[in-house]
């Protein structure tokens, strides 16, 4: 037992002498994508809505209380029609008031006028100093225009009694309730959104990337209930900046030959097809990477087994592609991981990746 004991103890001491073999350092494993050229004719499809070109947001120029309302939401409307009246018994008492004004400073110029007139007759006869015949004259001066000054404000007393009646300015369709009757409204507050007959739109939100398309493409839409026929669209306004959150931006296109039975609202598709497709290198956005203040790509050198840093000119975005230049089809590029690698590192690229 005791030679057994020590006979182990030898063995341990041995093996520890001896080293483990070294690690062998075996290359990165790596994605690749092969460069190819794509040609951009892809159809563009958003989703949006028809409305119409006119909406026009109509609201009392007086303040008041509404006592009456001719309309509900969905009515169609004429040009010149009643839509709402606010209480005018203010009104028409500013009316009454504006008229007795009226008629004193009609009065105060017609004795202005007798008293010139006497006063003229006295000055000849030498009764009357030229001075105060020319005093008589400038209070004539005086009525004129005080009663032109009543004449004006009267005026504005009847327009503003006629404002309390809300007319409708075009033929169309109330799409909007913002009062009711019994509510005190302010002067120029909102309470009807009428939305004018004629020229119908398709309102859609566009990506930034896709902006350029607008301009090189043709349009044409589709309704959700119809979707087999196409009706022509034409490019009308484009929203001049970029929505906060979203990012995207809201486009316009003008239904030139839509029929009329076309209801606001409806559910339509917006296809921009590129008139002029161009064919251009795309690589995943995940392949580039930066050095030197410049975009980078690894190459990969399928004889060598290694990659090298290649600088590249982004000319353009297509959805989660990046067309480049710099590159020549048919190259090998790593596609994941672009940050971990080195210049001249051996790589082994994985097929089974994509």
């Amino acid at each position: 037992m005791k030679y057994a004991f020590g006979w182990l103890i030898l063995v341990f001491l041995l093996s520890g002498c001896h080293k483990a073999p070294p690690v062998e350092n075996l290359p990165r494993t790596v994605e690749l994508v092969q460069v190819g050229l794509h040609q951009d004719a892809d159809q563009v499809q958003l989703a949006g809505q028809v409305k119409a070109q006119h909406e026009a947001n109509l609201g009392f120029q007086v303040s008041g209380r509404v006592i009456r309302r001719d309309v509900q939401l969905g009515d169609r409307v004429h040009a010149g029609e009643v839509l709402a009246s606010l209480d005018a018994r203010d009104l028409d008492l500013a009316v009454i008031e504006a008229r007795a004004a009226l008629a004193a400073a009609r009065s105060d110029r017609e004795l202005a006028r007798t008293d010139l007139k006497r006063a003229t007759d006295l000055q000849q006869g030498g009764y009357l100093s030229t001075a105060e015949r020319d005093h008589r004259r400038e209070a004539v001066d005086a009525a004129d225009a005080r009663f032109q000054q009543a004449e004006a404000d009267l005026a504005i007393r009847l327009n503003q009694q006629s404002y309390a009646v809300l007319k409708s300015p075009v033929n169309g369709i109330i799409t909007a309730l913002h009062a009711d009757i019994g509510q005190i409204v302010a002067a120029g507050e909102s309470v009807f959104q009428v939305t004018a007959d004629g020229q119908r739109d398709i309102e859609v939100v566009i990506p930034e990337d896709r902006l350029p398309m607008l301009h090189h493409s043709r349009a044409f839409a589709t309704l959700w209930a119809d979707p087999g026929h196409e009706l022509a669209a034409q490019l009308r306004e484009v929203s001049a900046a970029a929505d906060p959150i979203t990012r995207t931006f809201t486009v316009r296109y003008a239904l030139t030959h839509a029929p009329a039975d076309l209801a606001l609202g409806q559910s339509a598709v917006l296809h921009l097809r590129p008139e002029h497709p161009q064919t251009q290198l795309l690589i995943p956005t995940t392949a580039l990477f930066q050095q030197d203040n410049q975009s980078r790509v690894w190459v990969f050198n399928p004889i060598k087994q290694i990659v090298t840093a290649r600088a590249v000119q982004i000319v353009g975005i297509s959805a989660n592609d990046i067309a480049v230049a710099g590159l020549n089809p048919g190259e090998q590029i790593v596609a994941q991981g672009v940050h971990v690698l080195t210049d001249g590192e051996h790589v082994q690229p994985d097929f089974n990746a994509r």
